[in-house]
């Protein structure tokens, strides 16, 4: 028999970190595989989620990013922990969901407290491909709110800048959708939903809803999407007849398709880098926002914020700037 056991304190002061995570690789009825079950104990409530697994065109068009299936990306549910067996294995109350293991799950703990206070900042470690990015929690009676809640930029990761060597001329037509990053034709993409592809990770097409990068010359990266779509990098400012264009910045993320039939929730996606070819000078694209997810019977908010946007490019550059990240994902559940 599995049963969940509460906190039961008058009133629980929380700030920073509140959760644990381990990687997710394998699950089969009741039984999860994990990296470490360290931080795990019988009776915990366990938040299960799938990151990425998305599958997207291909092709090199204006299509290449475009969701043709979401999969199990996004997929997520609530268990209790019945058993942890070892240091790789817990036992939970039955997955009511399918996932798969190669879109990245992550396995979340969550904590229950009858009456919560934050007392200084609540937040989550940002996403680092394999956990975090997400924070969940339960409060039975209300949650006072004397801090804010911030999971900005904890979401997927902009494209990281890269110094190119590809020797541009102004009659060059760097238009593609994907690059080999080693060429230095296109800067890199955003992160999104979908995993990078092999040798098409660089260019101004959409990684899902990543930002593209930027285009030889110069070229901006793309802002990230969620629930709507990323802005289109910038071009070059003020080529000249005979010097290399910036014509192709990076695409917008795609957007992801929210509804209550399929009940699925992501992370903010990456910005794309800006085309980089003197060191320094260019910038990579803004981290996504992460995924909050609240419950409690009541919420004192006393003017504070639940902020999971997307993280700006502030940094000025003389050659391409990166995207802005996307803003992520909020649920608030009343008990």
């Amino acid at each position: 028999m599995c049963t969940s056991i509460l906190c039961v304190s008058q009133s629980t002061n929380i700030s920073g970190v509140i959760n644990t995570y381990t990687s997710v690789s394998g699950l089969s009825d009741d039984t999860i595989s994990v990296a470490s079950s360290v931080g795990f104990s019988v009776g915990d409530k366990l938040l299960i989620i799938q990151m990425q697994g998305a599958t997207i065109d291909e092709s090199n068009t204006s299509s290449f990013g475009d969701i043709t299936s979401i999969n199990d990306a996004g997929n997520y549910e609530f268990s209790i922990i019945c058993n942890v067996l070892d240091a790789t294995t817990i036992i939970v109350k039955g997955i009511q969901r399918t996932y798969d293991p190669s879109g990245i799950i992550q396995a979340v703990r969550v904590p229950v407290y009858n009456n919560a206070i934050i007392t200084a900042m609540l937040t989550a470690p940002a996403w680092n491909g394999l956990t975090g990015g997400v924070l969940a929690f339960e409060c039975t009676g209300a949650l006072t709110m004397n801090d804010e809640i911030n999971l900005q930029g904890a979401g997927f990761r902009g494209g990281a800048v890269t110094t190119s060597t590809y020797s541009c001329a102004w009659f060059d037509n760097v238009q593609d959708y994907h690059y080999n990053i080693i060429t230095g034709e296109g800067a890199m993409k955003g992160e999104g939903v979908a995993l990078y592809i092999s040798n098409k990770t660089g260019g101004r097409g959409a990684q899902a809803n990543g930002g593209g990068g930027g285009n030889d010359h110069n070229s901006g990266g793309g802002g990230g999407a969620n629930a709507s779509a990323g802005g289109l990098g910038g071009e070059r400012i003020k080529p000249s007849t005979f010097t290399c264009q910036g014509l192709s910045p990076g695409v917008g993320g795609k957007p992801n398709t929210y509804t209550n039939a399929l009940n699925k929730i992501f992370l903010g996606g990456g910005g794309g880098a800006g085309h980089e070819n003197n060191p320094a000078t260019g910038t990579s694209g803004g981290n996504g926002g992460g995924i909050v997810i609240a419950k409690a019977d009541t919420i004192i908010g006393n003017g504070n914020t639940i902020n999971v946007g997307g993280a700006s490019v502030l940094a000025s550059s003389a050659d391409g700037a990166g995207g802005a990240g996307a803003g992520g994902t909020i649920l608030l559940d009343e008990i």
